[in-house]
């Protein structure tokens, strides 16, 4: 299923708008638009959708979603109980130049670089963000732009955040990352269907194997083979999600040689076989 673009409706004399999303049921409406998004789920429970992740949300959840993120919320129709979420979505630019220029907003820009892969907050200072929300809805003018701005502070300064996508589902973020690893990234997104060998990518920026684990780690977090793994196992997400592929071309499509070792993959870090990822989007 091929997600649909949303033109988010904006407002003539606010950079962001924040509003109450209240219905029997989230249908399953795979989206996604060029604004940022963050939702509080306050009432309700079902299956949250965001790029290749899939997993249960109920009260309390709070996520926040970079730009052309595909994603979707799902629960089941009820006549007991509604399904309430607050959701603000804002621009790039709702803050004009400050976000670039203003060395006091680097948390902040920092923030929302992350969120391209959609951020998963926890902990008190989720519990804080989460009362901020609700009063924000019935503000105006720069009240309204200064708690938000409040808001997206705290939450940069959560440490207990887990991400959601895979970094197959955006372009590498250069902006904080060195030069050279940047670079790197940029080759491995372009090539990672296709067999890599770490000896030459080291090559390729004057760096000896072991200086090339050290720089890579620092600045992905992880290993070479898991950061391709994690992009060839997006890919297929994506193809599953989106195609009706065949399993085993997704599965060399997507950059894998062996379909044995594809499906231990795919079960290793999605916790699921691929039909029944798939299945999850034939609803």
């Amino acid at each position: 299923m091929q997600p649909l673009m949303e033109k988010v409706r904006k407002s003539h004399d606010a950079s962001l708008s924040a509003f109450v999303r209240r219905e029997r049921q989230f249908p399953f409406q795979w989206h996604y638009h060029r604004e940022y998004e963050l939702t509080l789920i306050t009432a309700g429970r079902g299956r949250r959708f965001v790029g290749d992740h899939i997993a249960d949300f109920r009260e309390g959840d709070l996520i926040l979603l970079g730009p052309l993120l595909p994603h979707t919320w799902r629960s089941e129709a009820s006549h007991a109980a509604r399904r309430r979420a607050i959701v603000v979505q804002f621009p790039e630019d709702f803050l004009g130049t400050a976000l670039k220029e203003c060395t006091e907003l680097i948390n902040i820009q920092k923030l929302l670089c992350r969120s391209r892969l959609g951020l998963q907050f926890l902990g008190r200072r989720r519990a804080k963000a989460a009362k901020q929300l609700e009063p924000l809805i019935k503000m105006r003018g720069a009240r309204k732009l200064t708690e938000f701005v409040s808001i997206l502070d705290g939450l940069a300064k959560n440490q207990e955040v887990s991400q959601l996508a895979s970094e197959a589902y955006a372009v590498p973020s250069q902006k904080f990352t060195s030069r050279r690893m940047a670079g790197v990234l940029e080759a491995i997104h372009q090539n990672y269907q296709q067999r890599l060998w770490q000896t030459d990518l080291a090559r390729s920026v004057g760096l000896s194997n072991a200086a090339f684990t050290r720089n890579f780690r620092q600045a992905t977090g992880t290993t070479l083979i898991d950061y391709i793994n994690d992009l060839r196992i997006g890919h297929a997400c994506r193809m599953l999600a989106e195609s009706t592929d065949l399993i085993t071309d997704i599965c060399f499509e997507s950059g894998f040689t062996n379909l044995s070792n594809f499906n231990r993959c795919f079960l290793r870090r999605r916790g699921m076989t691929p039909s029944q990822f798939r299945s999850q989007f034939q609803r």
